[in-house]
Order: C-alpha cells, then sequence, then structure tokens
C-alpha cells in the first residue's frame, strides 16, 4: 500500500487569531477522489492525516480550527472508503485528541485509525541512574502517550498503533 496525505499540504488552513471562523478558501480541500477506482482507495491507499494539527494547543483558536480539520479530514478518508488513516503520535497532553480520535471511531466504524508510535531505544544511564533503582525518567514516554490516548479511546478495536522504527534501531 502507500501512505499518503489525505488534505495536500498546499491546501494547509489559515489560522485566525482575530475570530474563530474561517475564511472561505476559493481551492479545494485536496486532489481529486476521482484519480483512482473506489477500490483502489480502500485496498492499496493509506492515508495519513495533517501533522500541523494541535488538537491539545492551550489556544481556544488553534484548537477548534485543528478539531475542525481533523473531522474534515476524517470524513474525507471514510468518503474514499480507506481501509485506515495515520494519526500523528500523541503528545503527554492528549485529552482532547482522545476525545476527537474517540468520536471518529465511533461515528466511522469501518475506518481504522492507527496512531504512530516512535520506538526508541532506552536512554544509556549514568553511573549514579544504574544505581538507582527507579527506571530512566521518559525511556518509554511514546509508549505511555499511546497507552494513555488507548485507554481514553476505551481501548476501542479500531484504534490501533503503529511502531516507528528509529535509525538506532
Amino acid at each position: 500500500f502507500l501512505v499518503t496525505p489525505i488534505v495536500h499540504p498546499r491546501y494547509r488552513r489559515l489560522v485566525s487569531t482575530s475570530s474563530a471562523v474561517q475564511p472561505r478558501r476559493a481551492e479545494p480541500l485536496t486532489r481529486s477522489d476521482l484519480l483512482l477506482h473506489s477500490g483502489q482507495w480502500g485496498q492499496q491507499i493509506l492515508g495519513k492525516l495533517s501533522p500541523w494539527l494541535q488538537l491539545d494547543s492551550p489556544h481556544d483558536t488553534v484548537r477548534k480550527s485543528a478539531e475542525a480539520a481533523f473531522r474534515q479530514e476524517v470524513q474525507f478518508a471514510a468518503h474514499l472508503a480507506l481501509h485506515a488513516l495515520l494519526l500523528p503520535a500523541p503528545s503527554e497532553r492528549c485529552v482532547n485528541y482522545a476525545h476527537c480520535v474517540n468520536q471518529s471511531v465511533l461515528q466511522y466504524p469501518a475506518l481504522q485509525l492507527w496512531v504512530r508510535v516512535l520506538l526508541a531505544p532506552p536512554a544509556r544511564a549514568t553511573a549514579e541512574q544504574a544505581a538507582a533503582p527507579a527506571a530512566v525518567p521518559g525511556a518509554s514516554a511514546p509508549w505511555e502517550c499511546w497507552n494513555r490516548l488507548r485507554v481514553l479511546c476505551e481501548a476501542h478495536v479500531a484504534l490501533g498503533a503503529v511502531l516507528e522504527l528509529g535509525p538506532d534501531l
């Protein structure tokens, strides 16, 4: 299969801090859905959500814009009948991210949502850290963020992890 962004990067939405209303756009959301046959979309394409979405932003305008964009992109992926949609890795503060993901898995049960989880080698411990019984802090932070997201979404069967191996692994 091929991993491709749902929305063309050129069509990134503008976030205006003066108002929560998005300006009307003359250009389309993305490329035409007629580029491939419907069977090819579902069997050969894995959609990728826009990486700029900040669903847990402390700024209301940015968060609401990201939520609207997230819903639009998931809706377009469901329209294309994609098998799965690749989501960016969650941050430590992922409550609103989990809320949006949970709404999507409930609204579109045929669409799988796969979350990126970066696997990194364990941090090298110094002599003092090796002597201490506590684990190295942050060694499994990406996995803990994924687990927090999974728990907040009630371990829904349509939610999965994509393990991303770093260059050191």
